[in-house]
């Protein structure tokens, strides 16, 4: 399986903002994998939370879905091979990685809109913008462990620091999507061509 740093230029108009949005030279079974995929892990989210009965007003459930629309999305996108060499191309350093991290203000917008904590949301920004800075200060053969240790810290935290009501699945996909996924430099493979 061949590894792949170069991709081709975005192309024009629509396709081209799918293009820096997902990674110019997608392939279709990628772009399937992620908006099926992004769909089926957002409906197992909305779904139960329904079904429980959880009283959220309209605008709740839209800023709800949203937020698992772009977490799950974002998780599926950055792992892929064409996402990662989109992400790590030569004009993105640390500034760019921990600035992408940092806009990620979801905490903040989960605790205002939906009456959490604003320890809860502090706790879970700071602890992301620190294990994104713990990994991509890490030695490349030490980012995935790093990334890893961090993801499971800030699953394991949840027990400690509960979340919102309905946002029990918010922080493990979180960690997935930004140390996982945006901060963990790996190969970007590609399909064998025949």
């Amino acid at each position: 399986m061949p590894i792949e740093w170069n991709y081709p230029q975005p192309r024009s108009g629509i396709a081209g903002a799918l293009d820096r949005f997902l990674g110019p030279g997608m392939e279709r079974t990628e772009i399937l994998l992620n908006f099926v995929g992004m769909g089926i892990l957002t409906l197992l989210i909305i779904i139960p939370l329904w079904l429980s009965g959880i009283s959220w007003s309209p605008l709740q459930w839209v800023i709800a879905i949203l937020i698992a629309v772009d977490i799950c999305g974002g998780a599926l996108t950055l792992a892929m091979g064409t996402g990662k060499r989109w992400v790590f191309r030569r004009d993105q350093g640390f500034l760019q990685h921990i600035g992408f991290v940092a806009l990620h203000i979801h905490p903040f917008i989960i605790a205002f809109f939906f009456s959490g904590t604003l320890i809860w949301a502090a706790t879970a920004y700071l602890l992301v913008l620190f294990s994104a800075y713990a990994v991509l200060q890490a030695p490349l053969y030490l980012q995935r462990p790093v990334s890893v240790f961090c993801i499971a810290l800030a699953v394991l935290s949840g027990g400690i620091l509960a979340a919102p009501e309905g946002f029990f699945w918010f922080a493990p996909l979180f960690f997935i999507k930004l140390i996982g996924g945006h901060c963990t430099r790996e190969e970007p493979y590609r399909p064998d061509t025949p």
